[in-house]
């Protein structure tokens, strides 16, 4: 009976590393979600890009910018997988409304 349960918990992981959102390893940590946005050239615009995700929905904890690469991570609490999924349209418009292009990183 015992084996059940660890081939269920060795099967998640590789499961989840096929997504853009990352499981995390407690149920307080927020999941990440990684989007691409163009148009981000200065700090003002990675601040213009946070405060729209984090007016996008009160899901989401923090968000961090990486200038260089276009990248935006942003994290966010959910009960699961599918339900941060759900929130990636929401994601992306909150960022195309604040005048950038955005599309999730896969």
């Amino acid at each position: 009976a015992g084996s059940h349960g660890r081939v269920a918990s060795t099967s998640a992981p590789a499961v989840a590393s096929r997504y853009t959102i990352k499981a995390s390893t407690s149920e307080d940590e927020p999941f990440e979600i990684a989007l691409k946005v163009e148009g981000m050239m200065c700090d003002g615009c990675a601040t213009s890009v946070t405060e729209a995700l984090l007016a996008a929905t009160s899901a989401v904890k923090d968000v961090r910018v990486d200038l260089d690469t276009k990248k935006v991570s942003v994290f966010v609490t959910c009960e699961t997988m599918m339900d941060g999924l759900g929130m990636m349209p929401t994601l992306v418009d909150a960022v195309v409304n604040a005048g950038f292009k955005a599309e999730p990183d896969f």
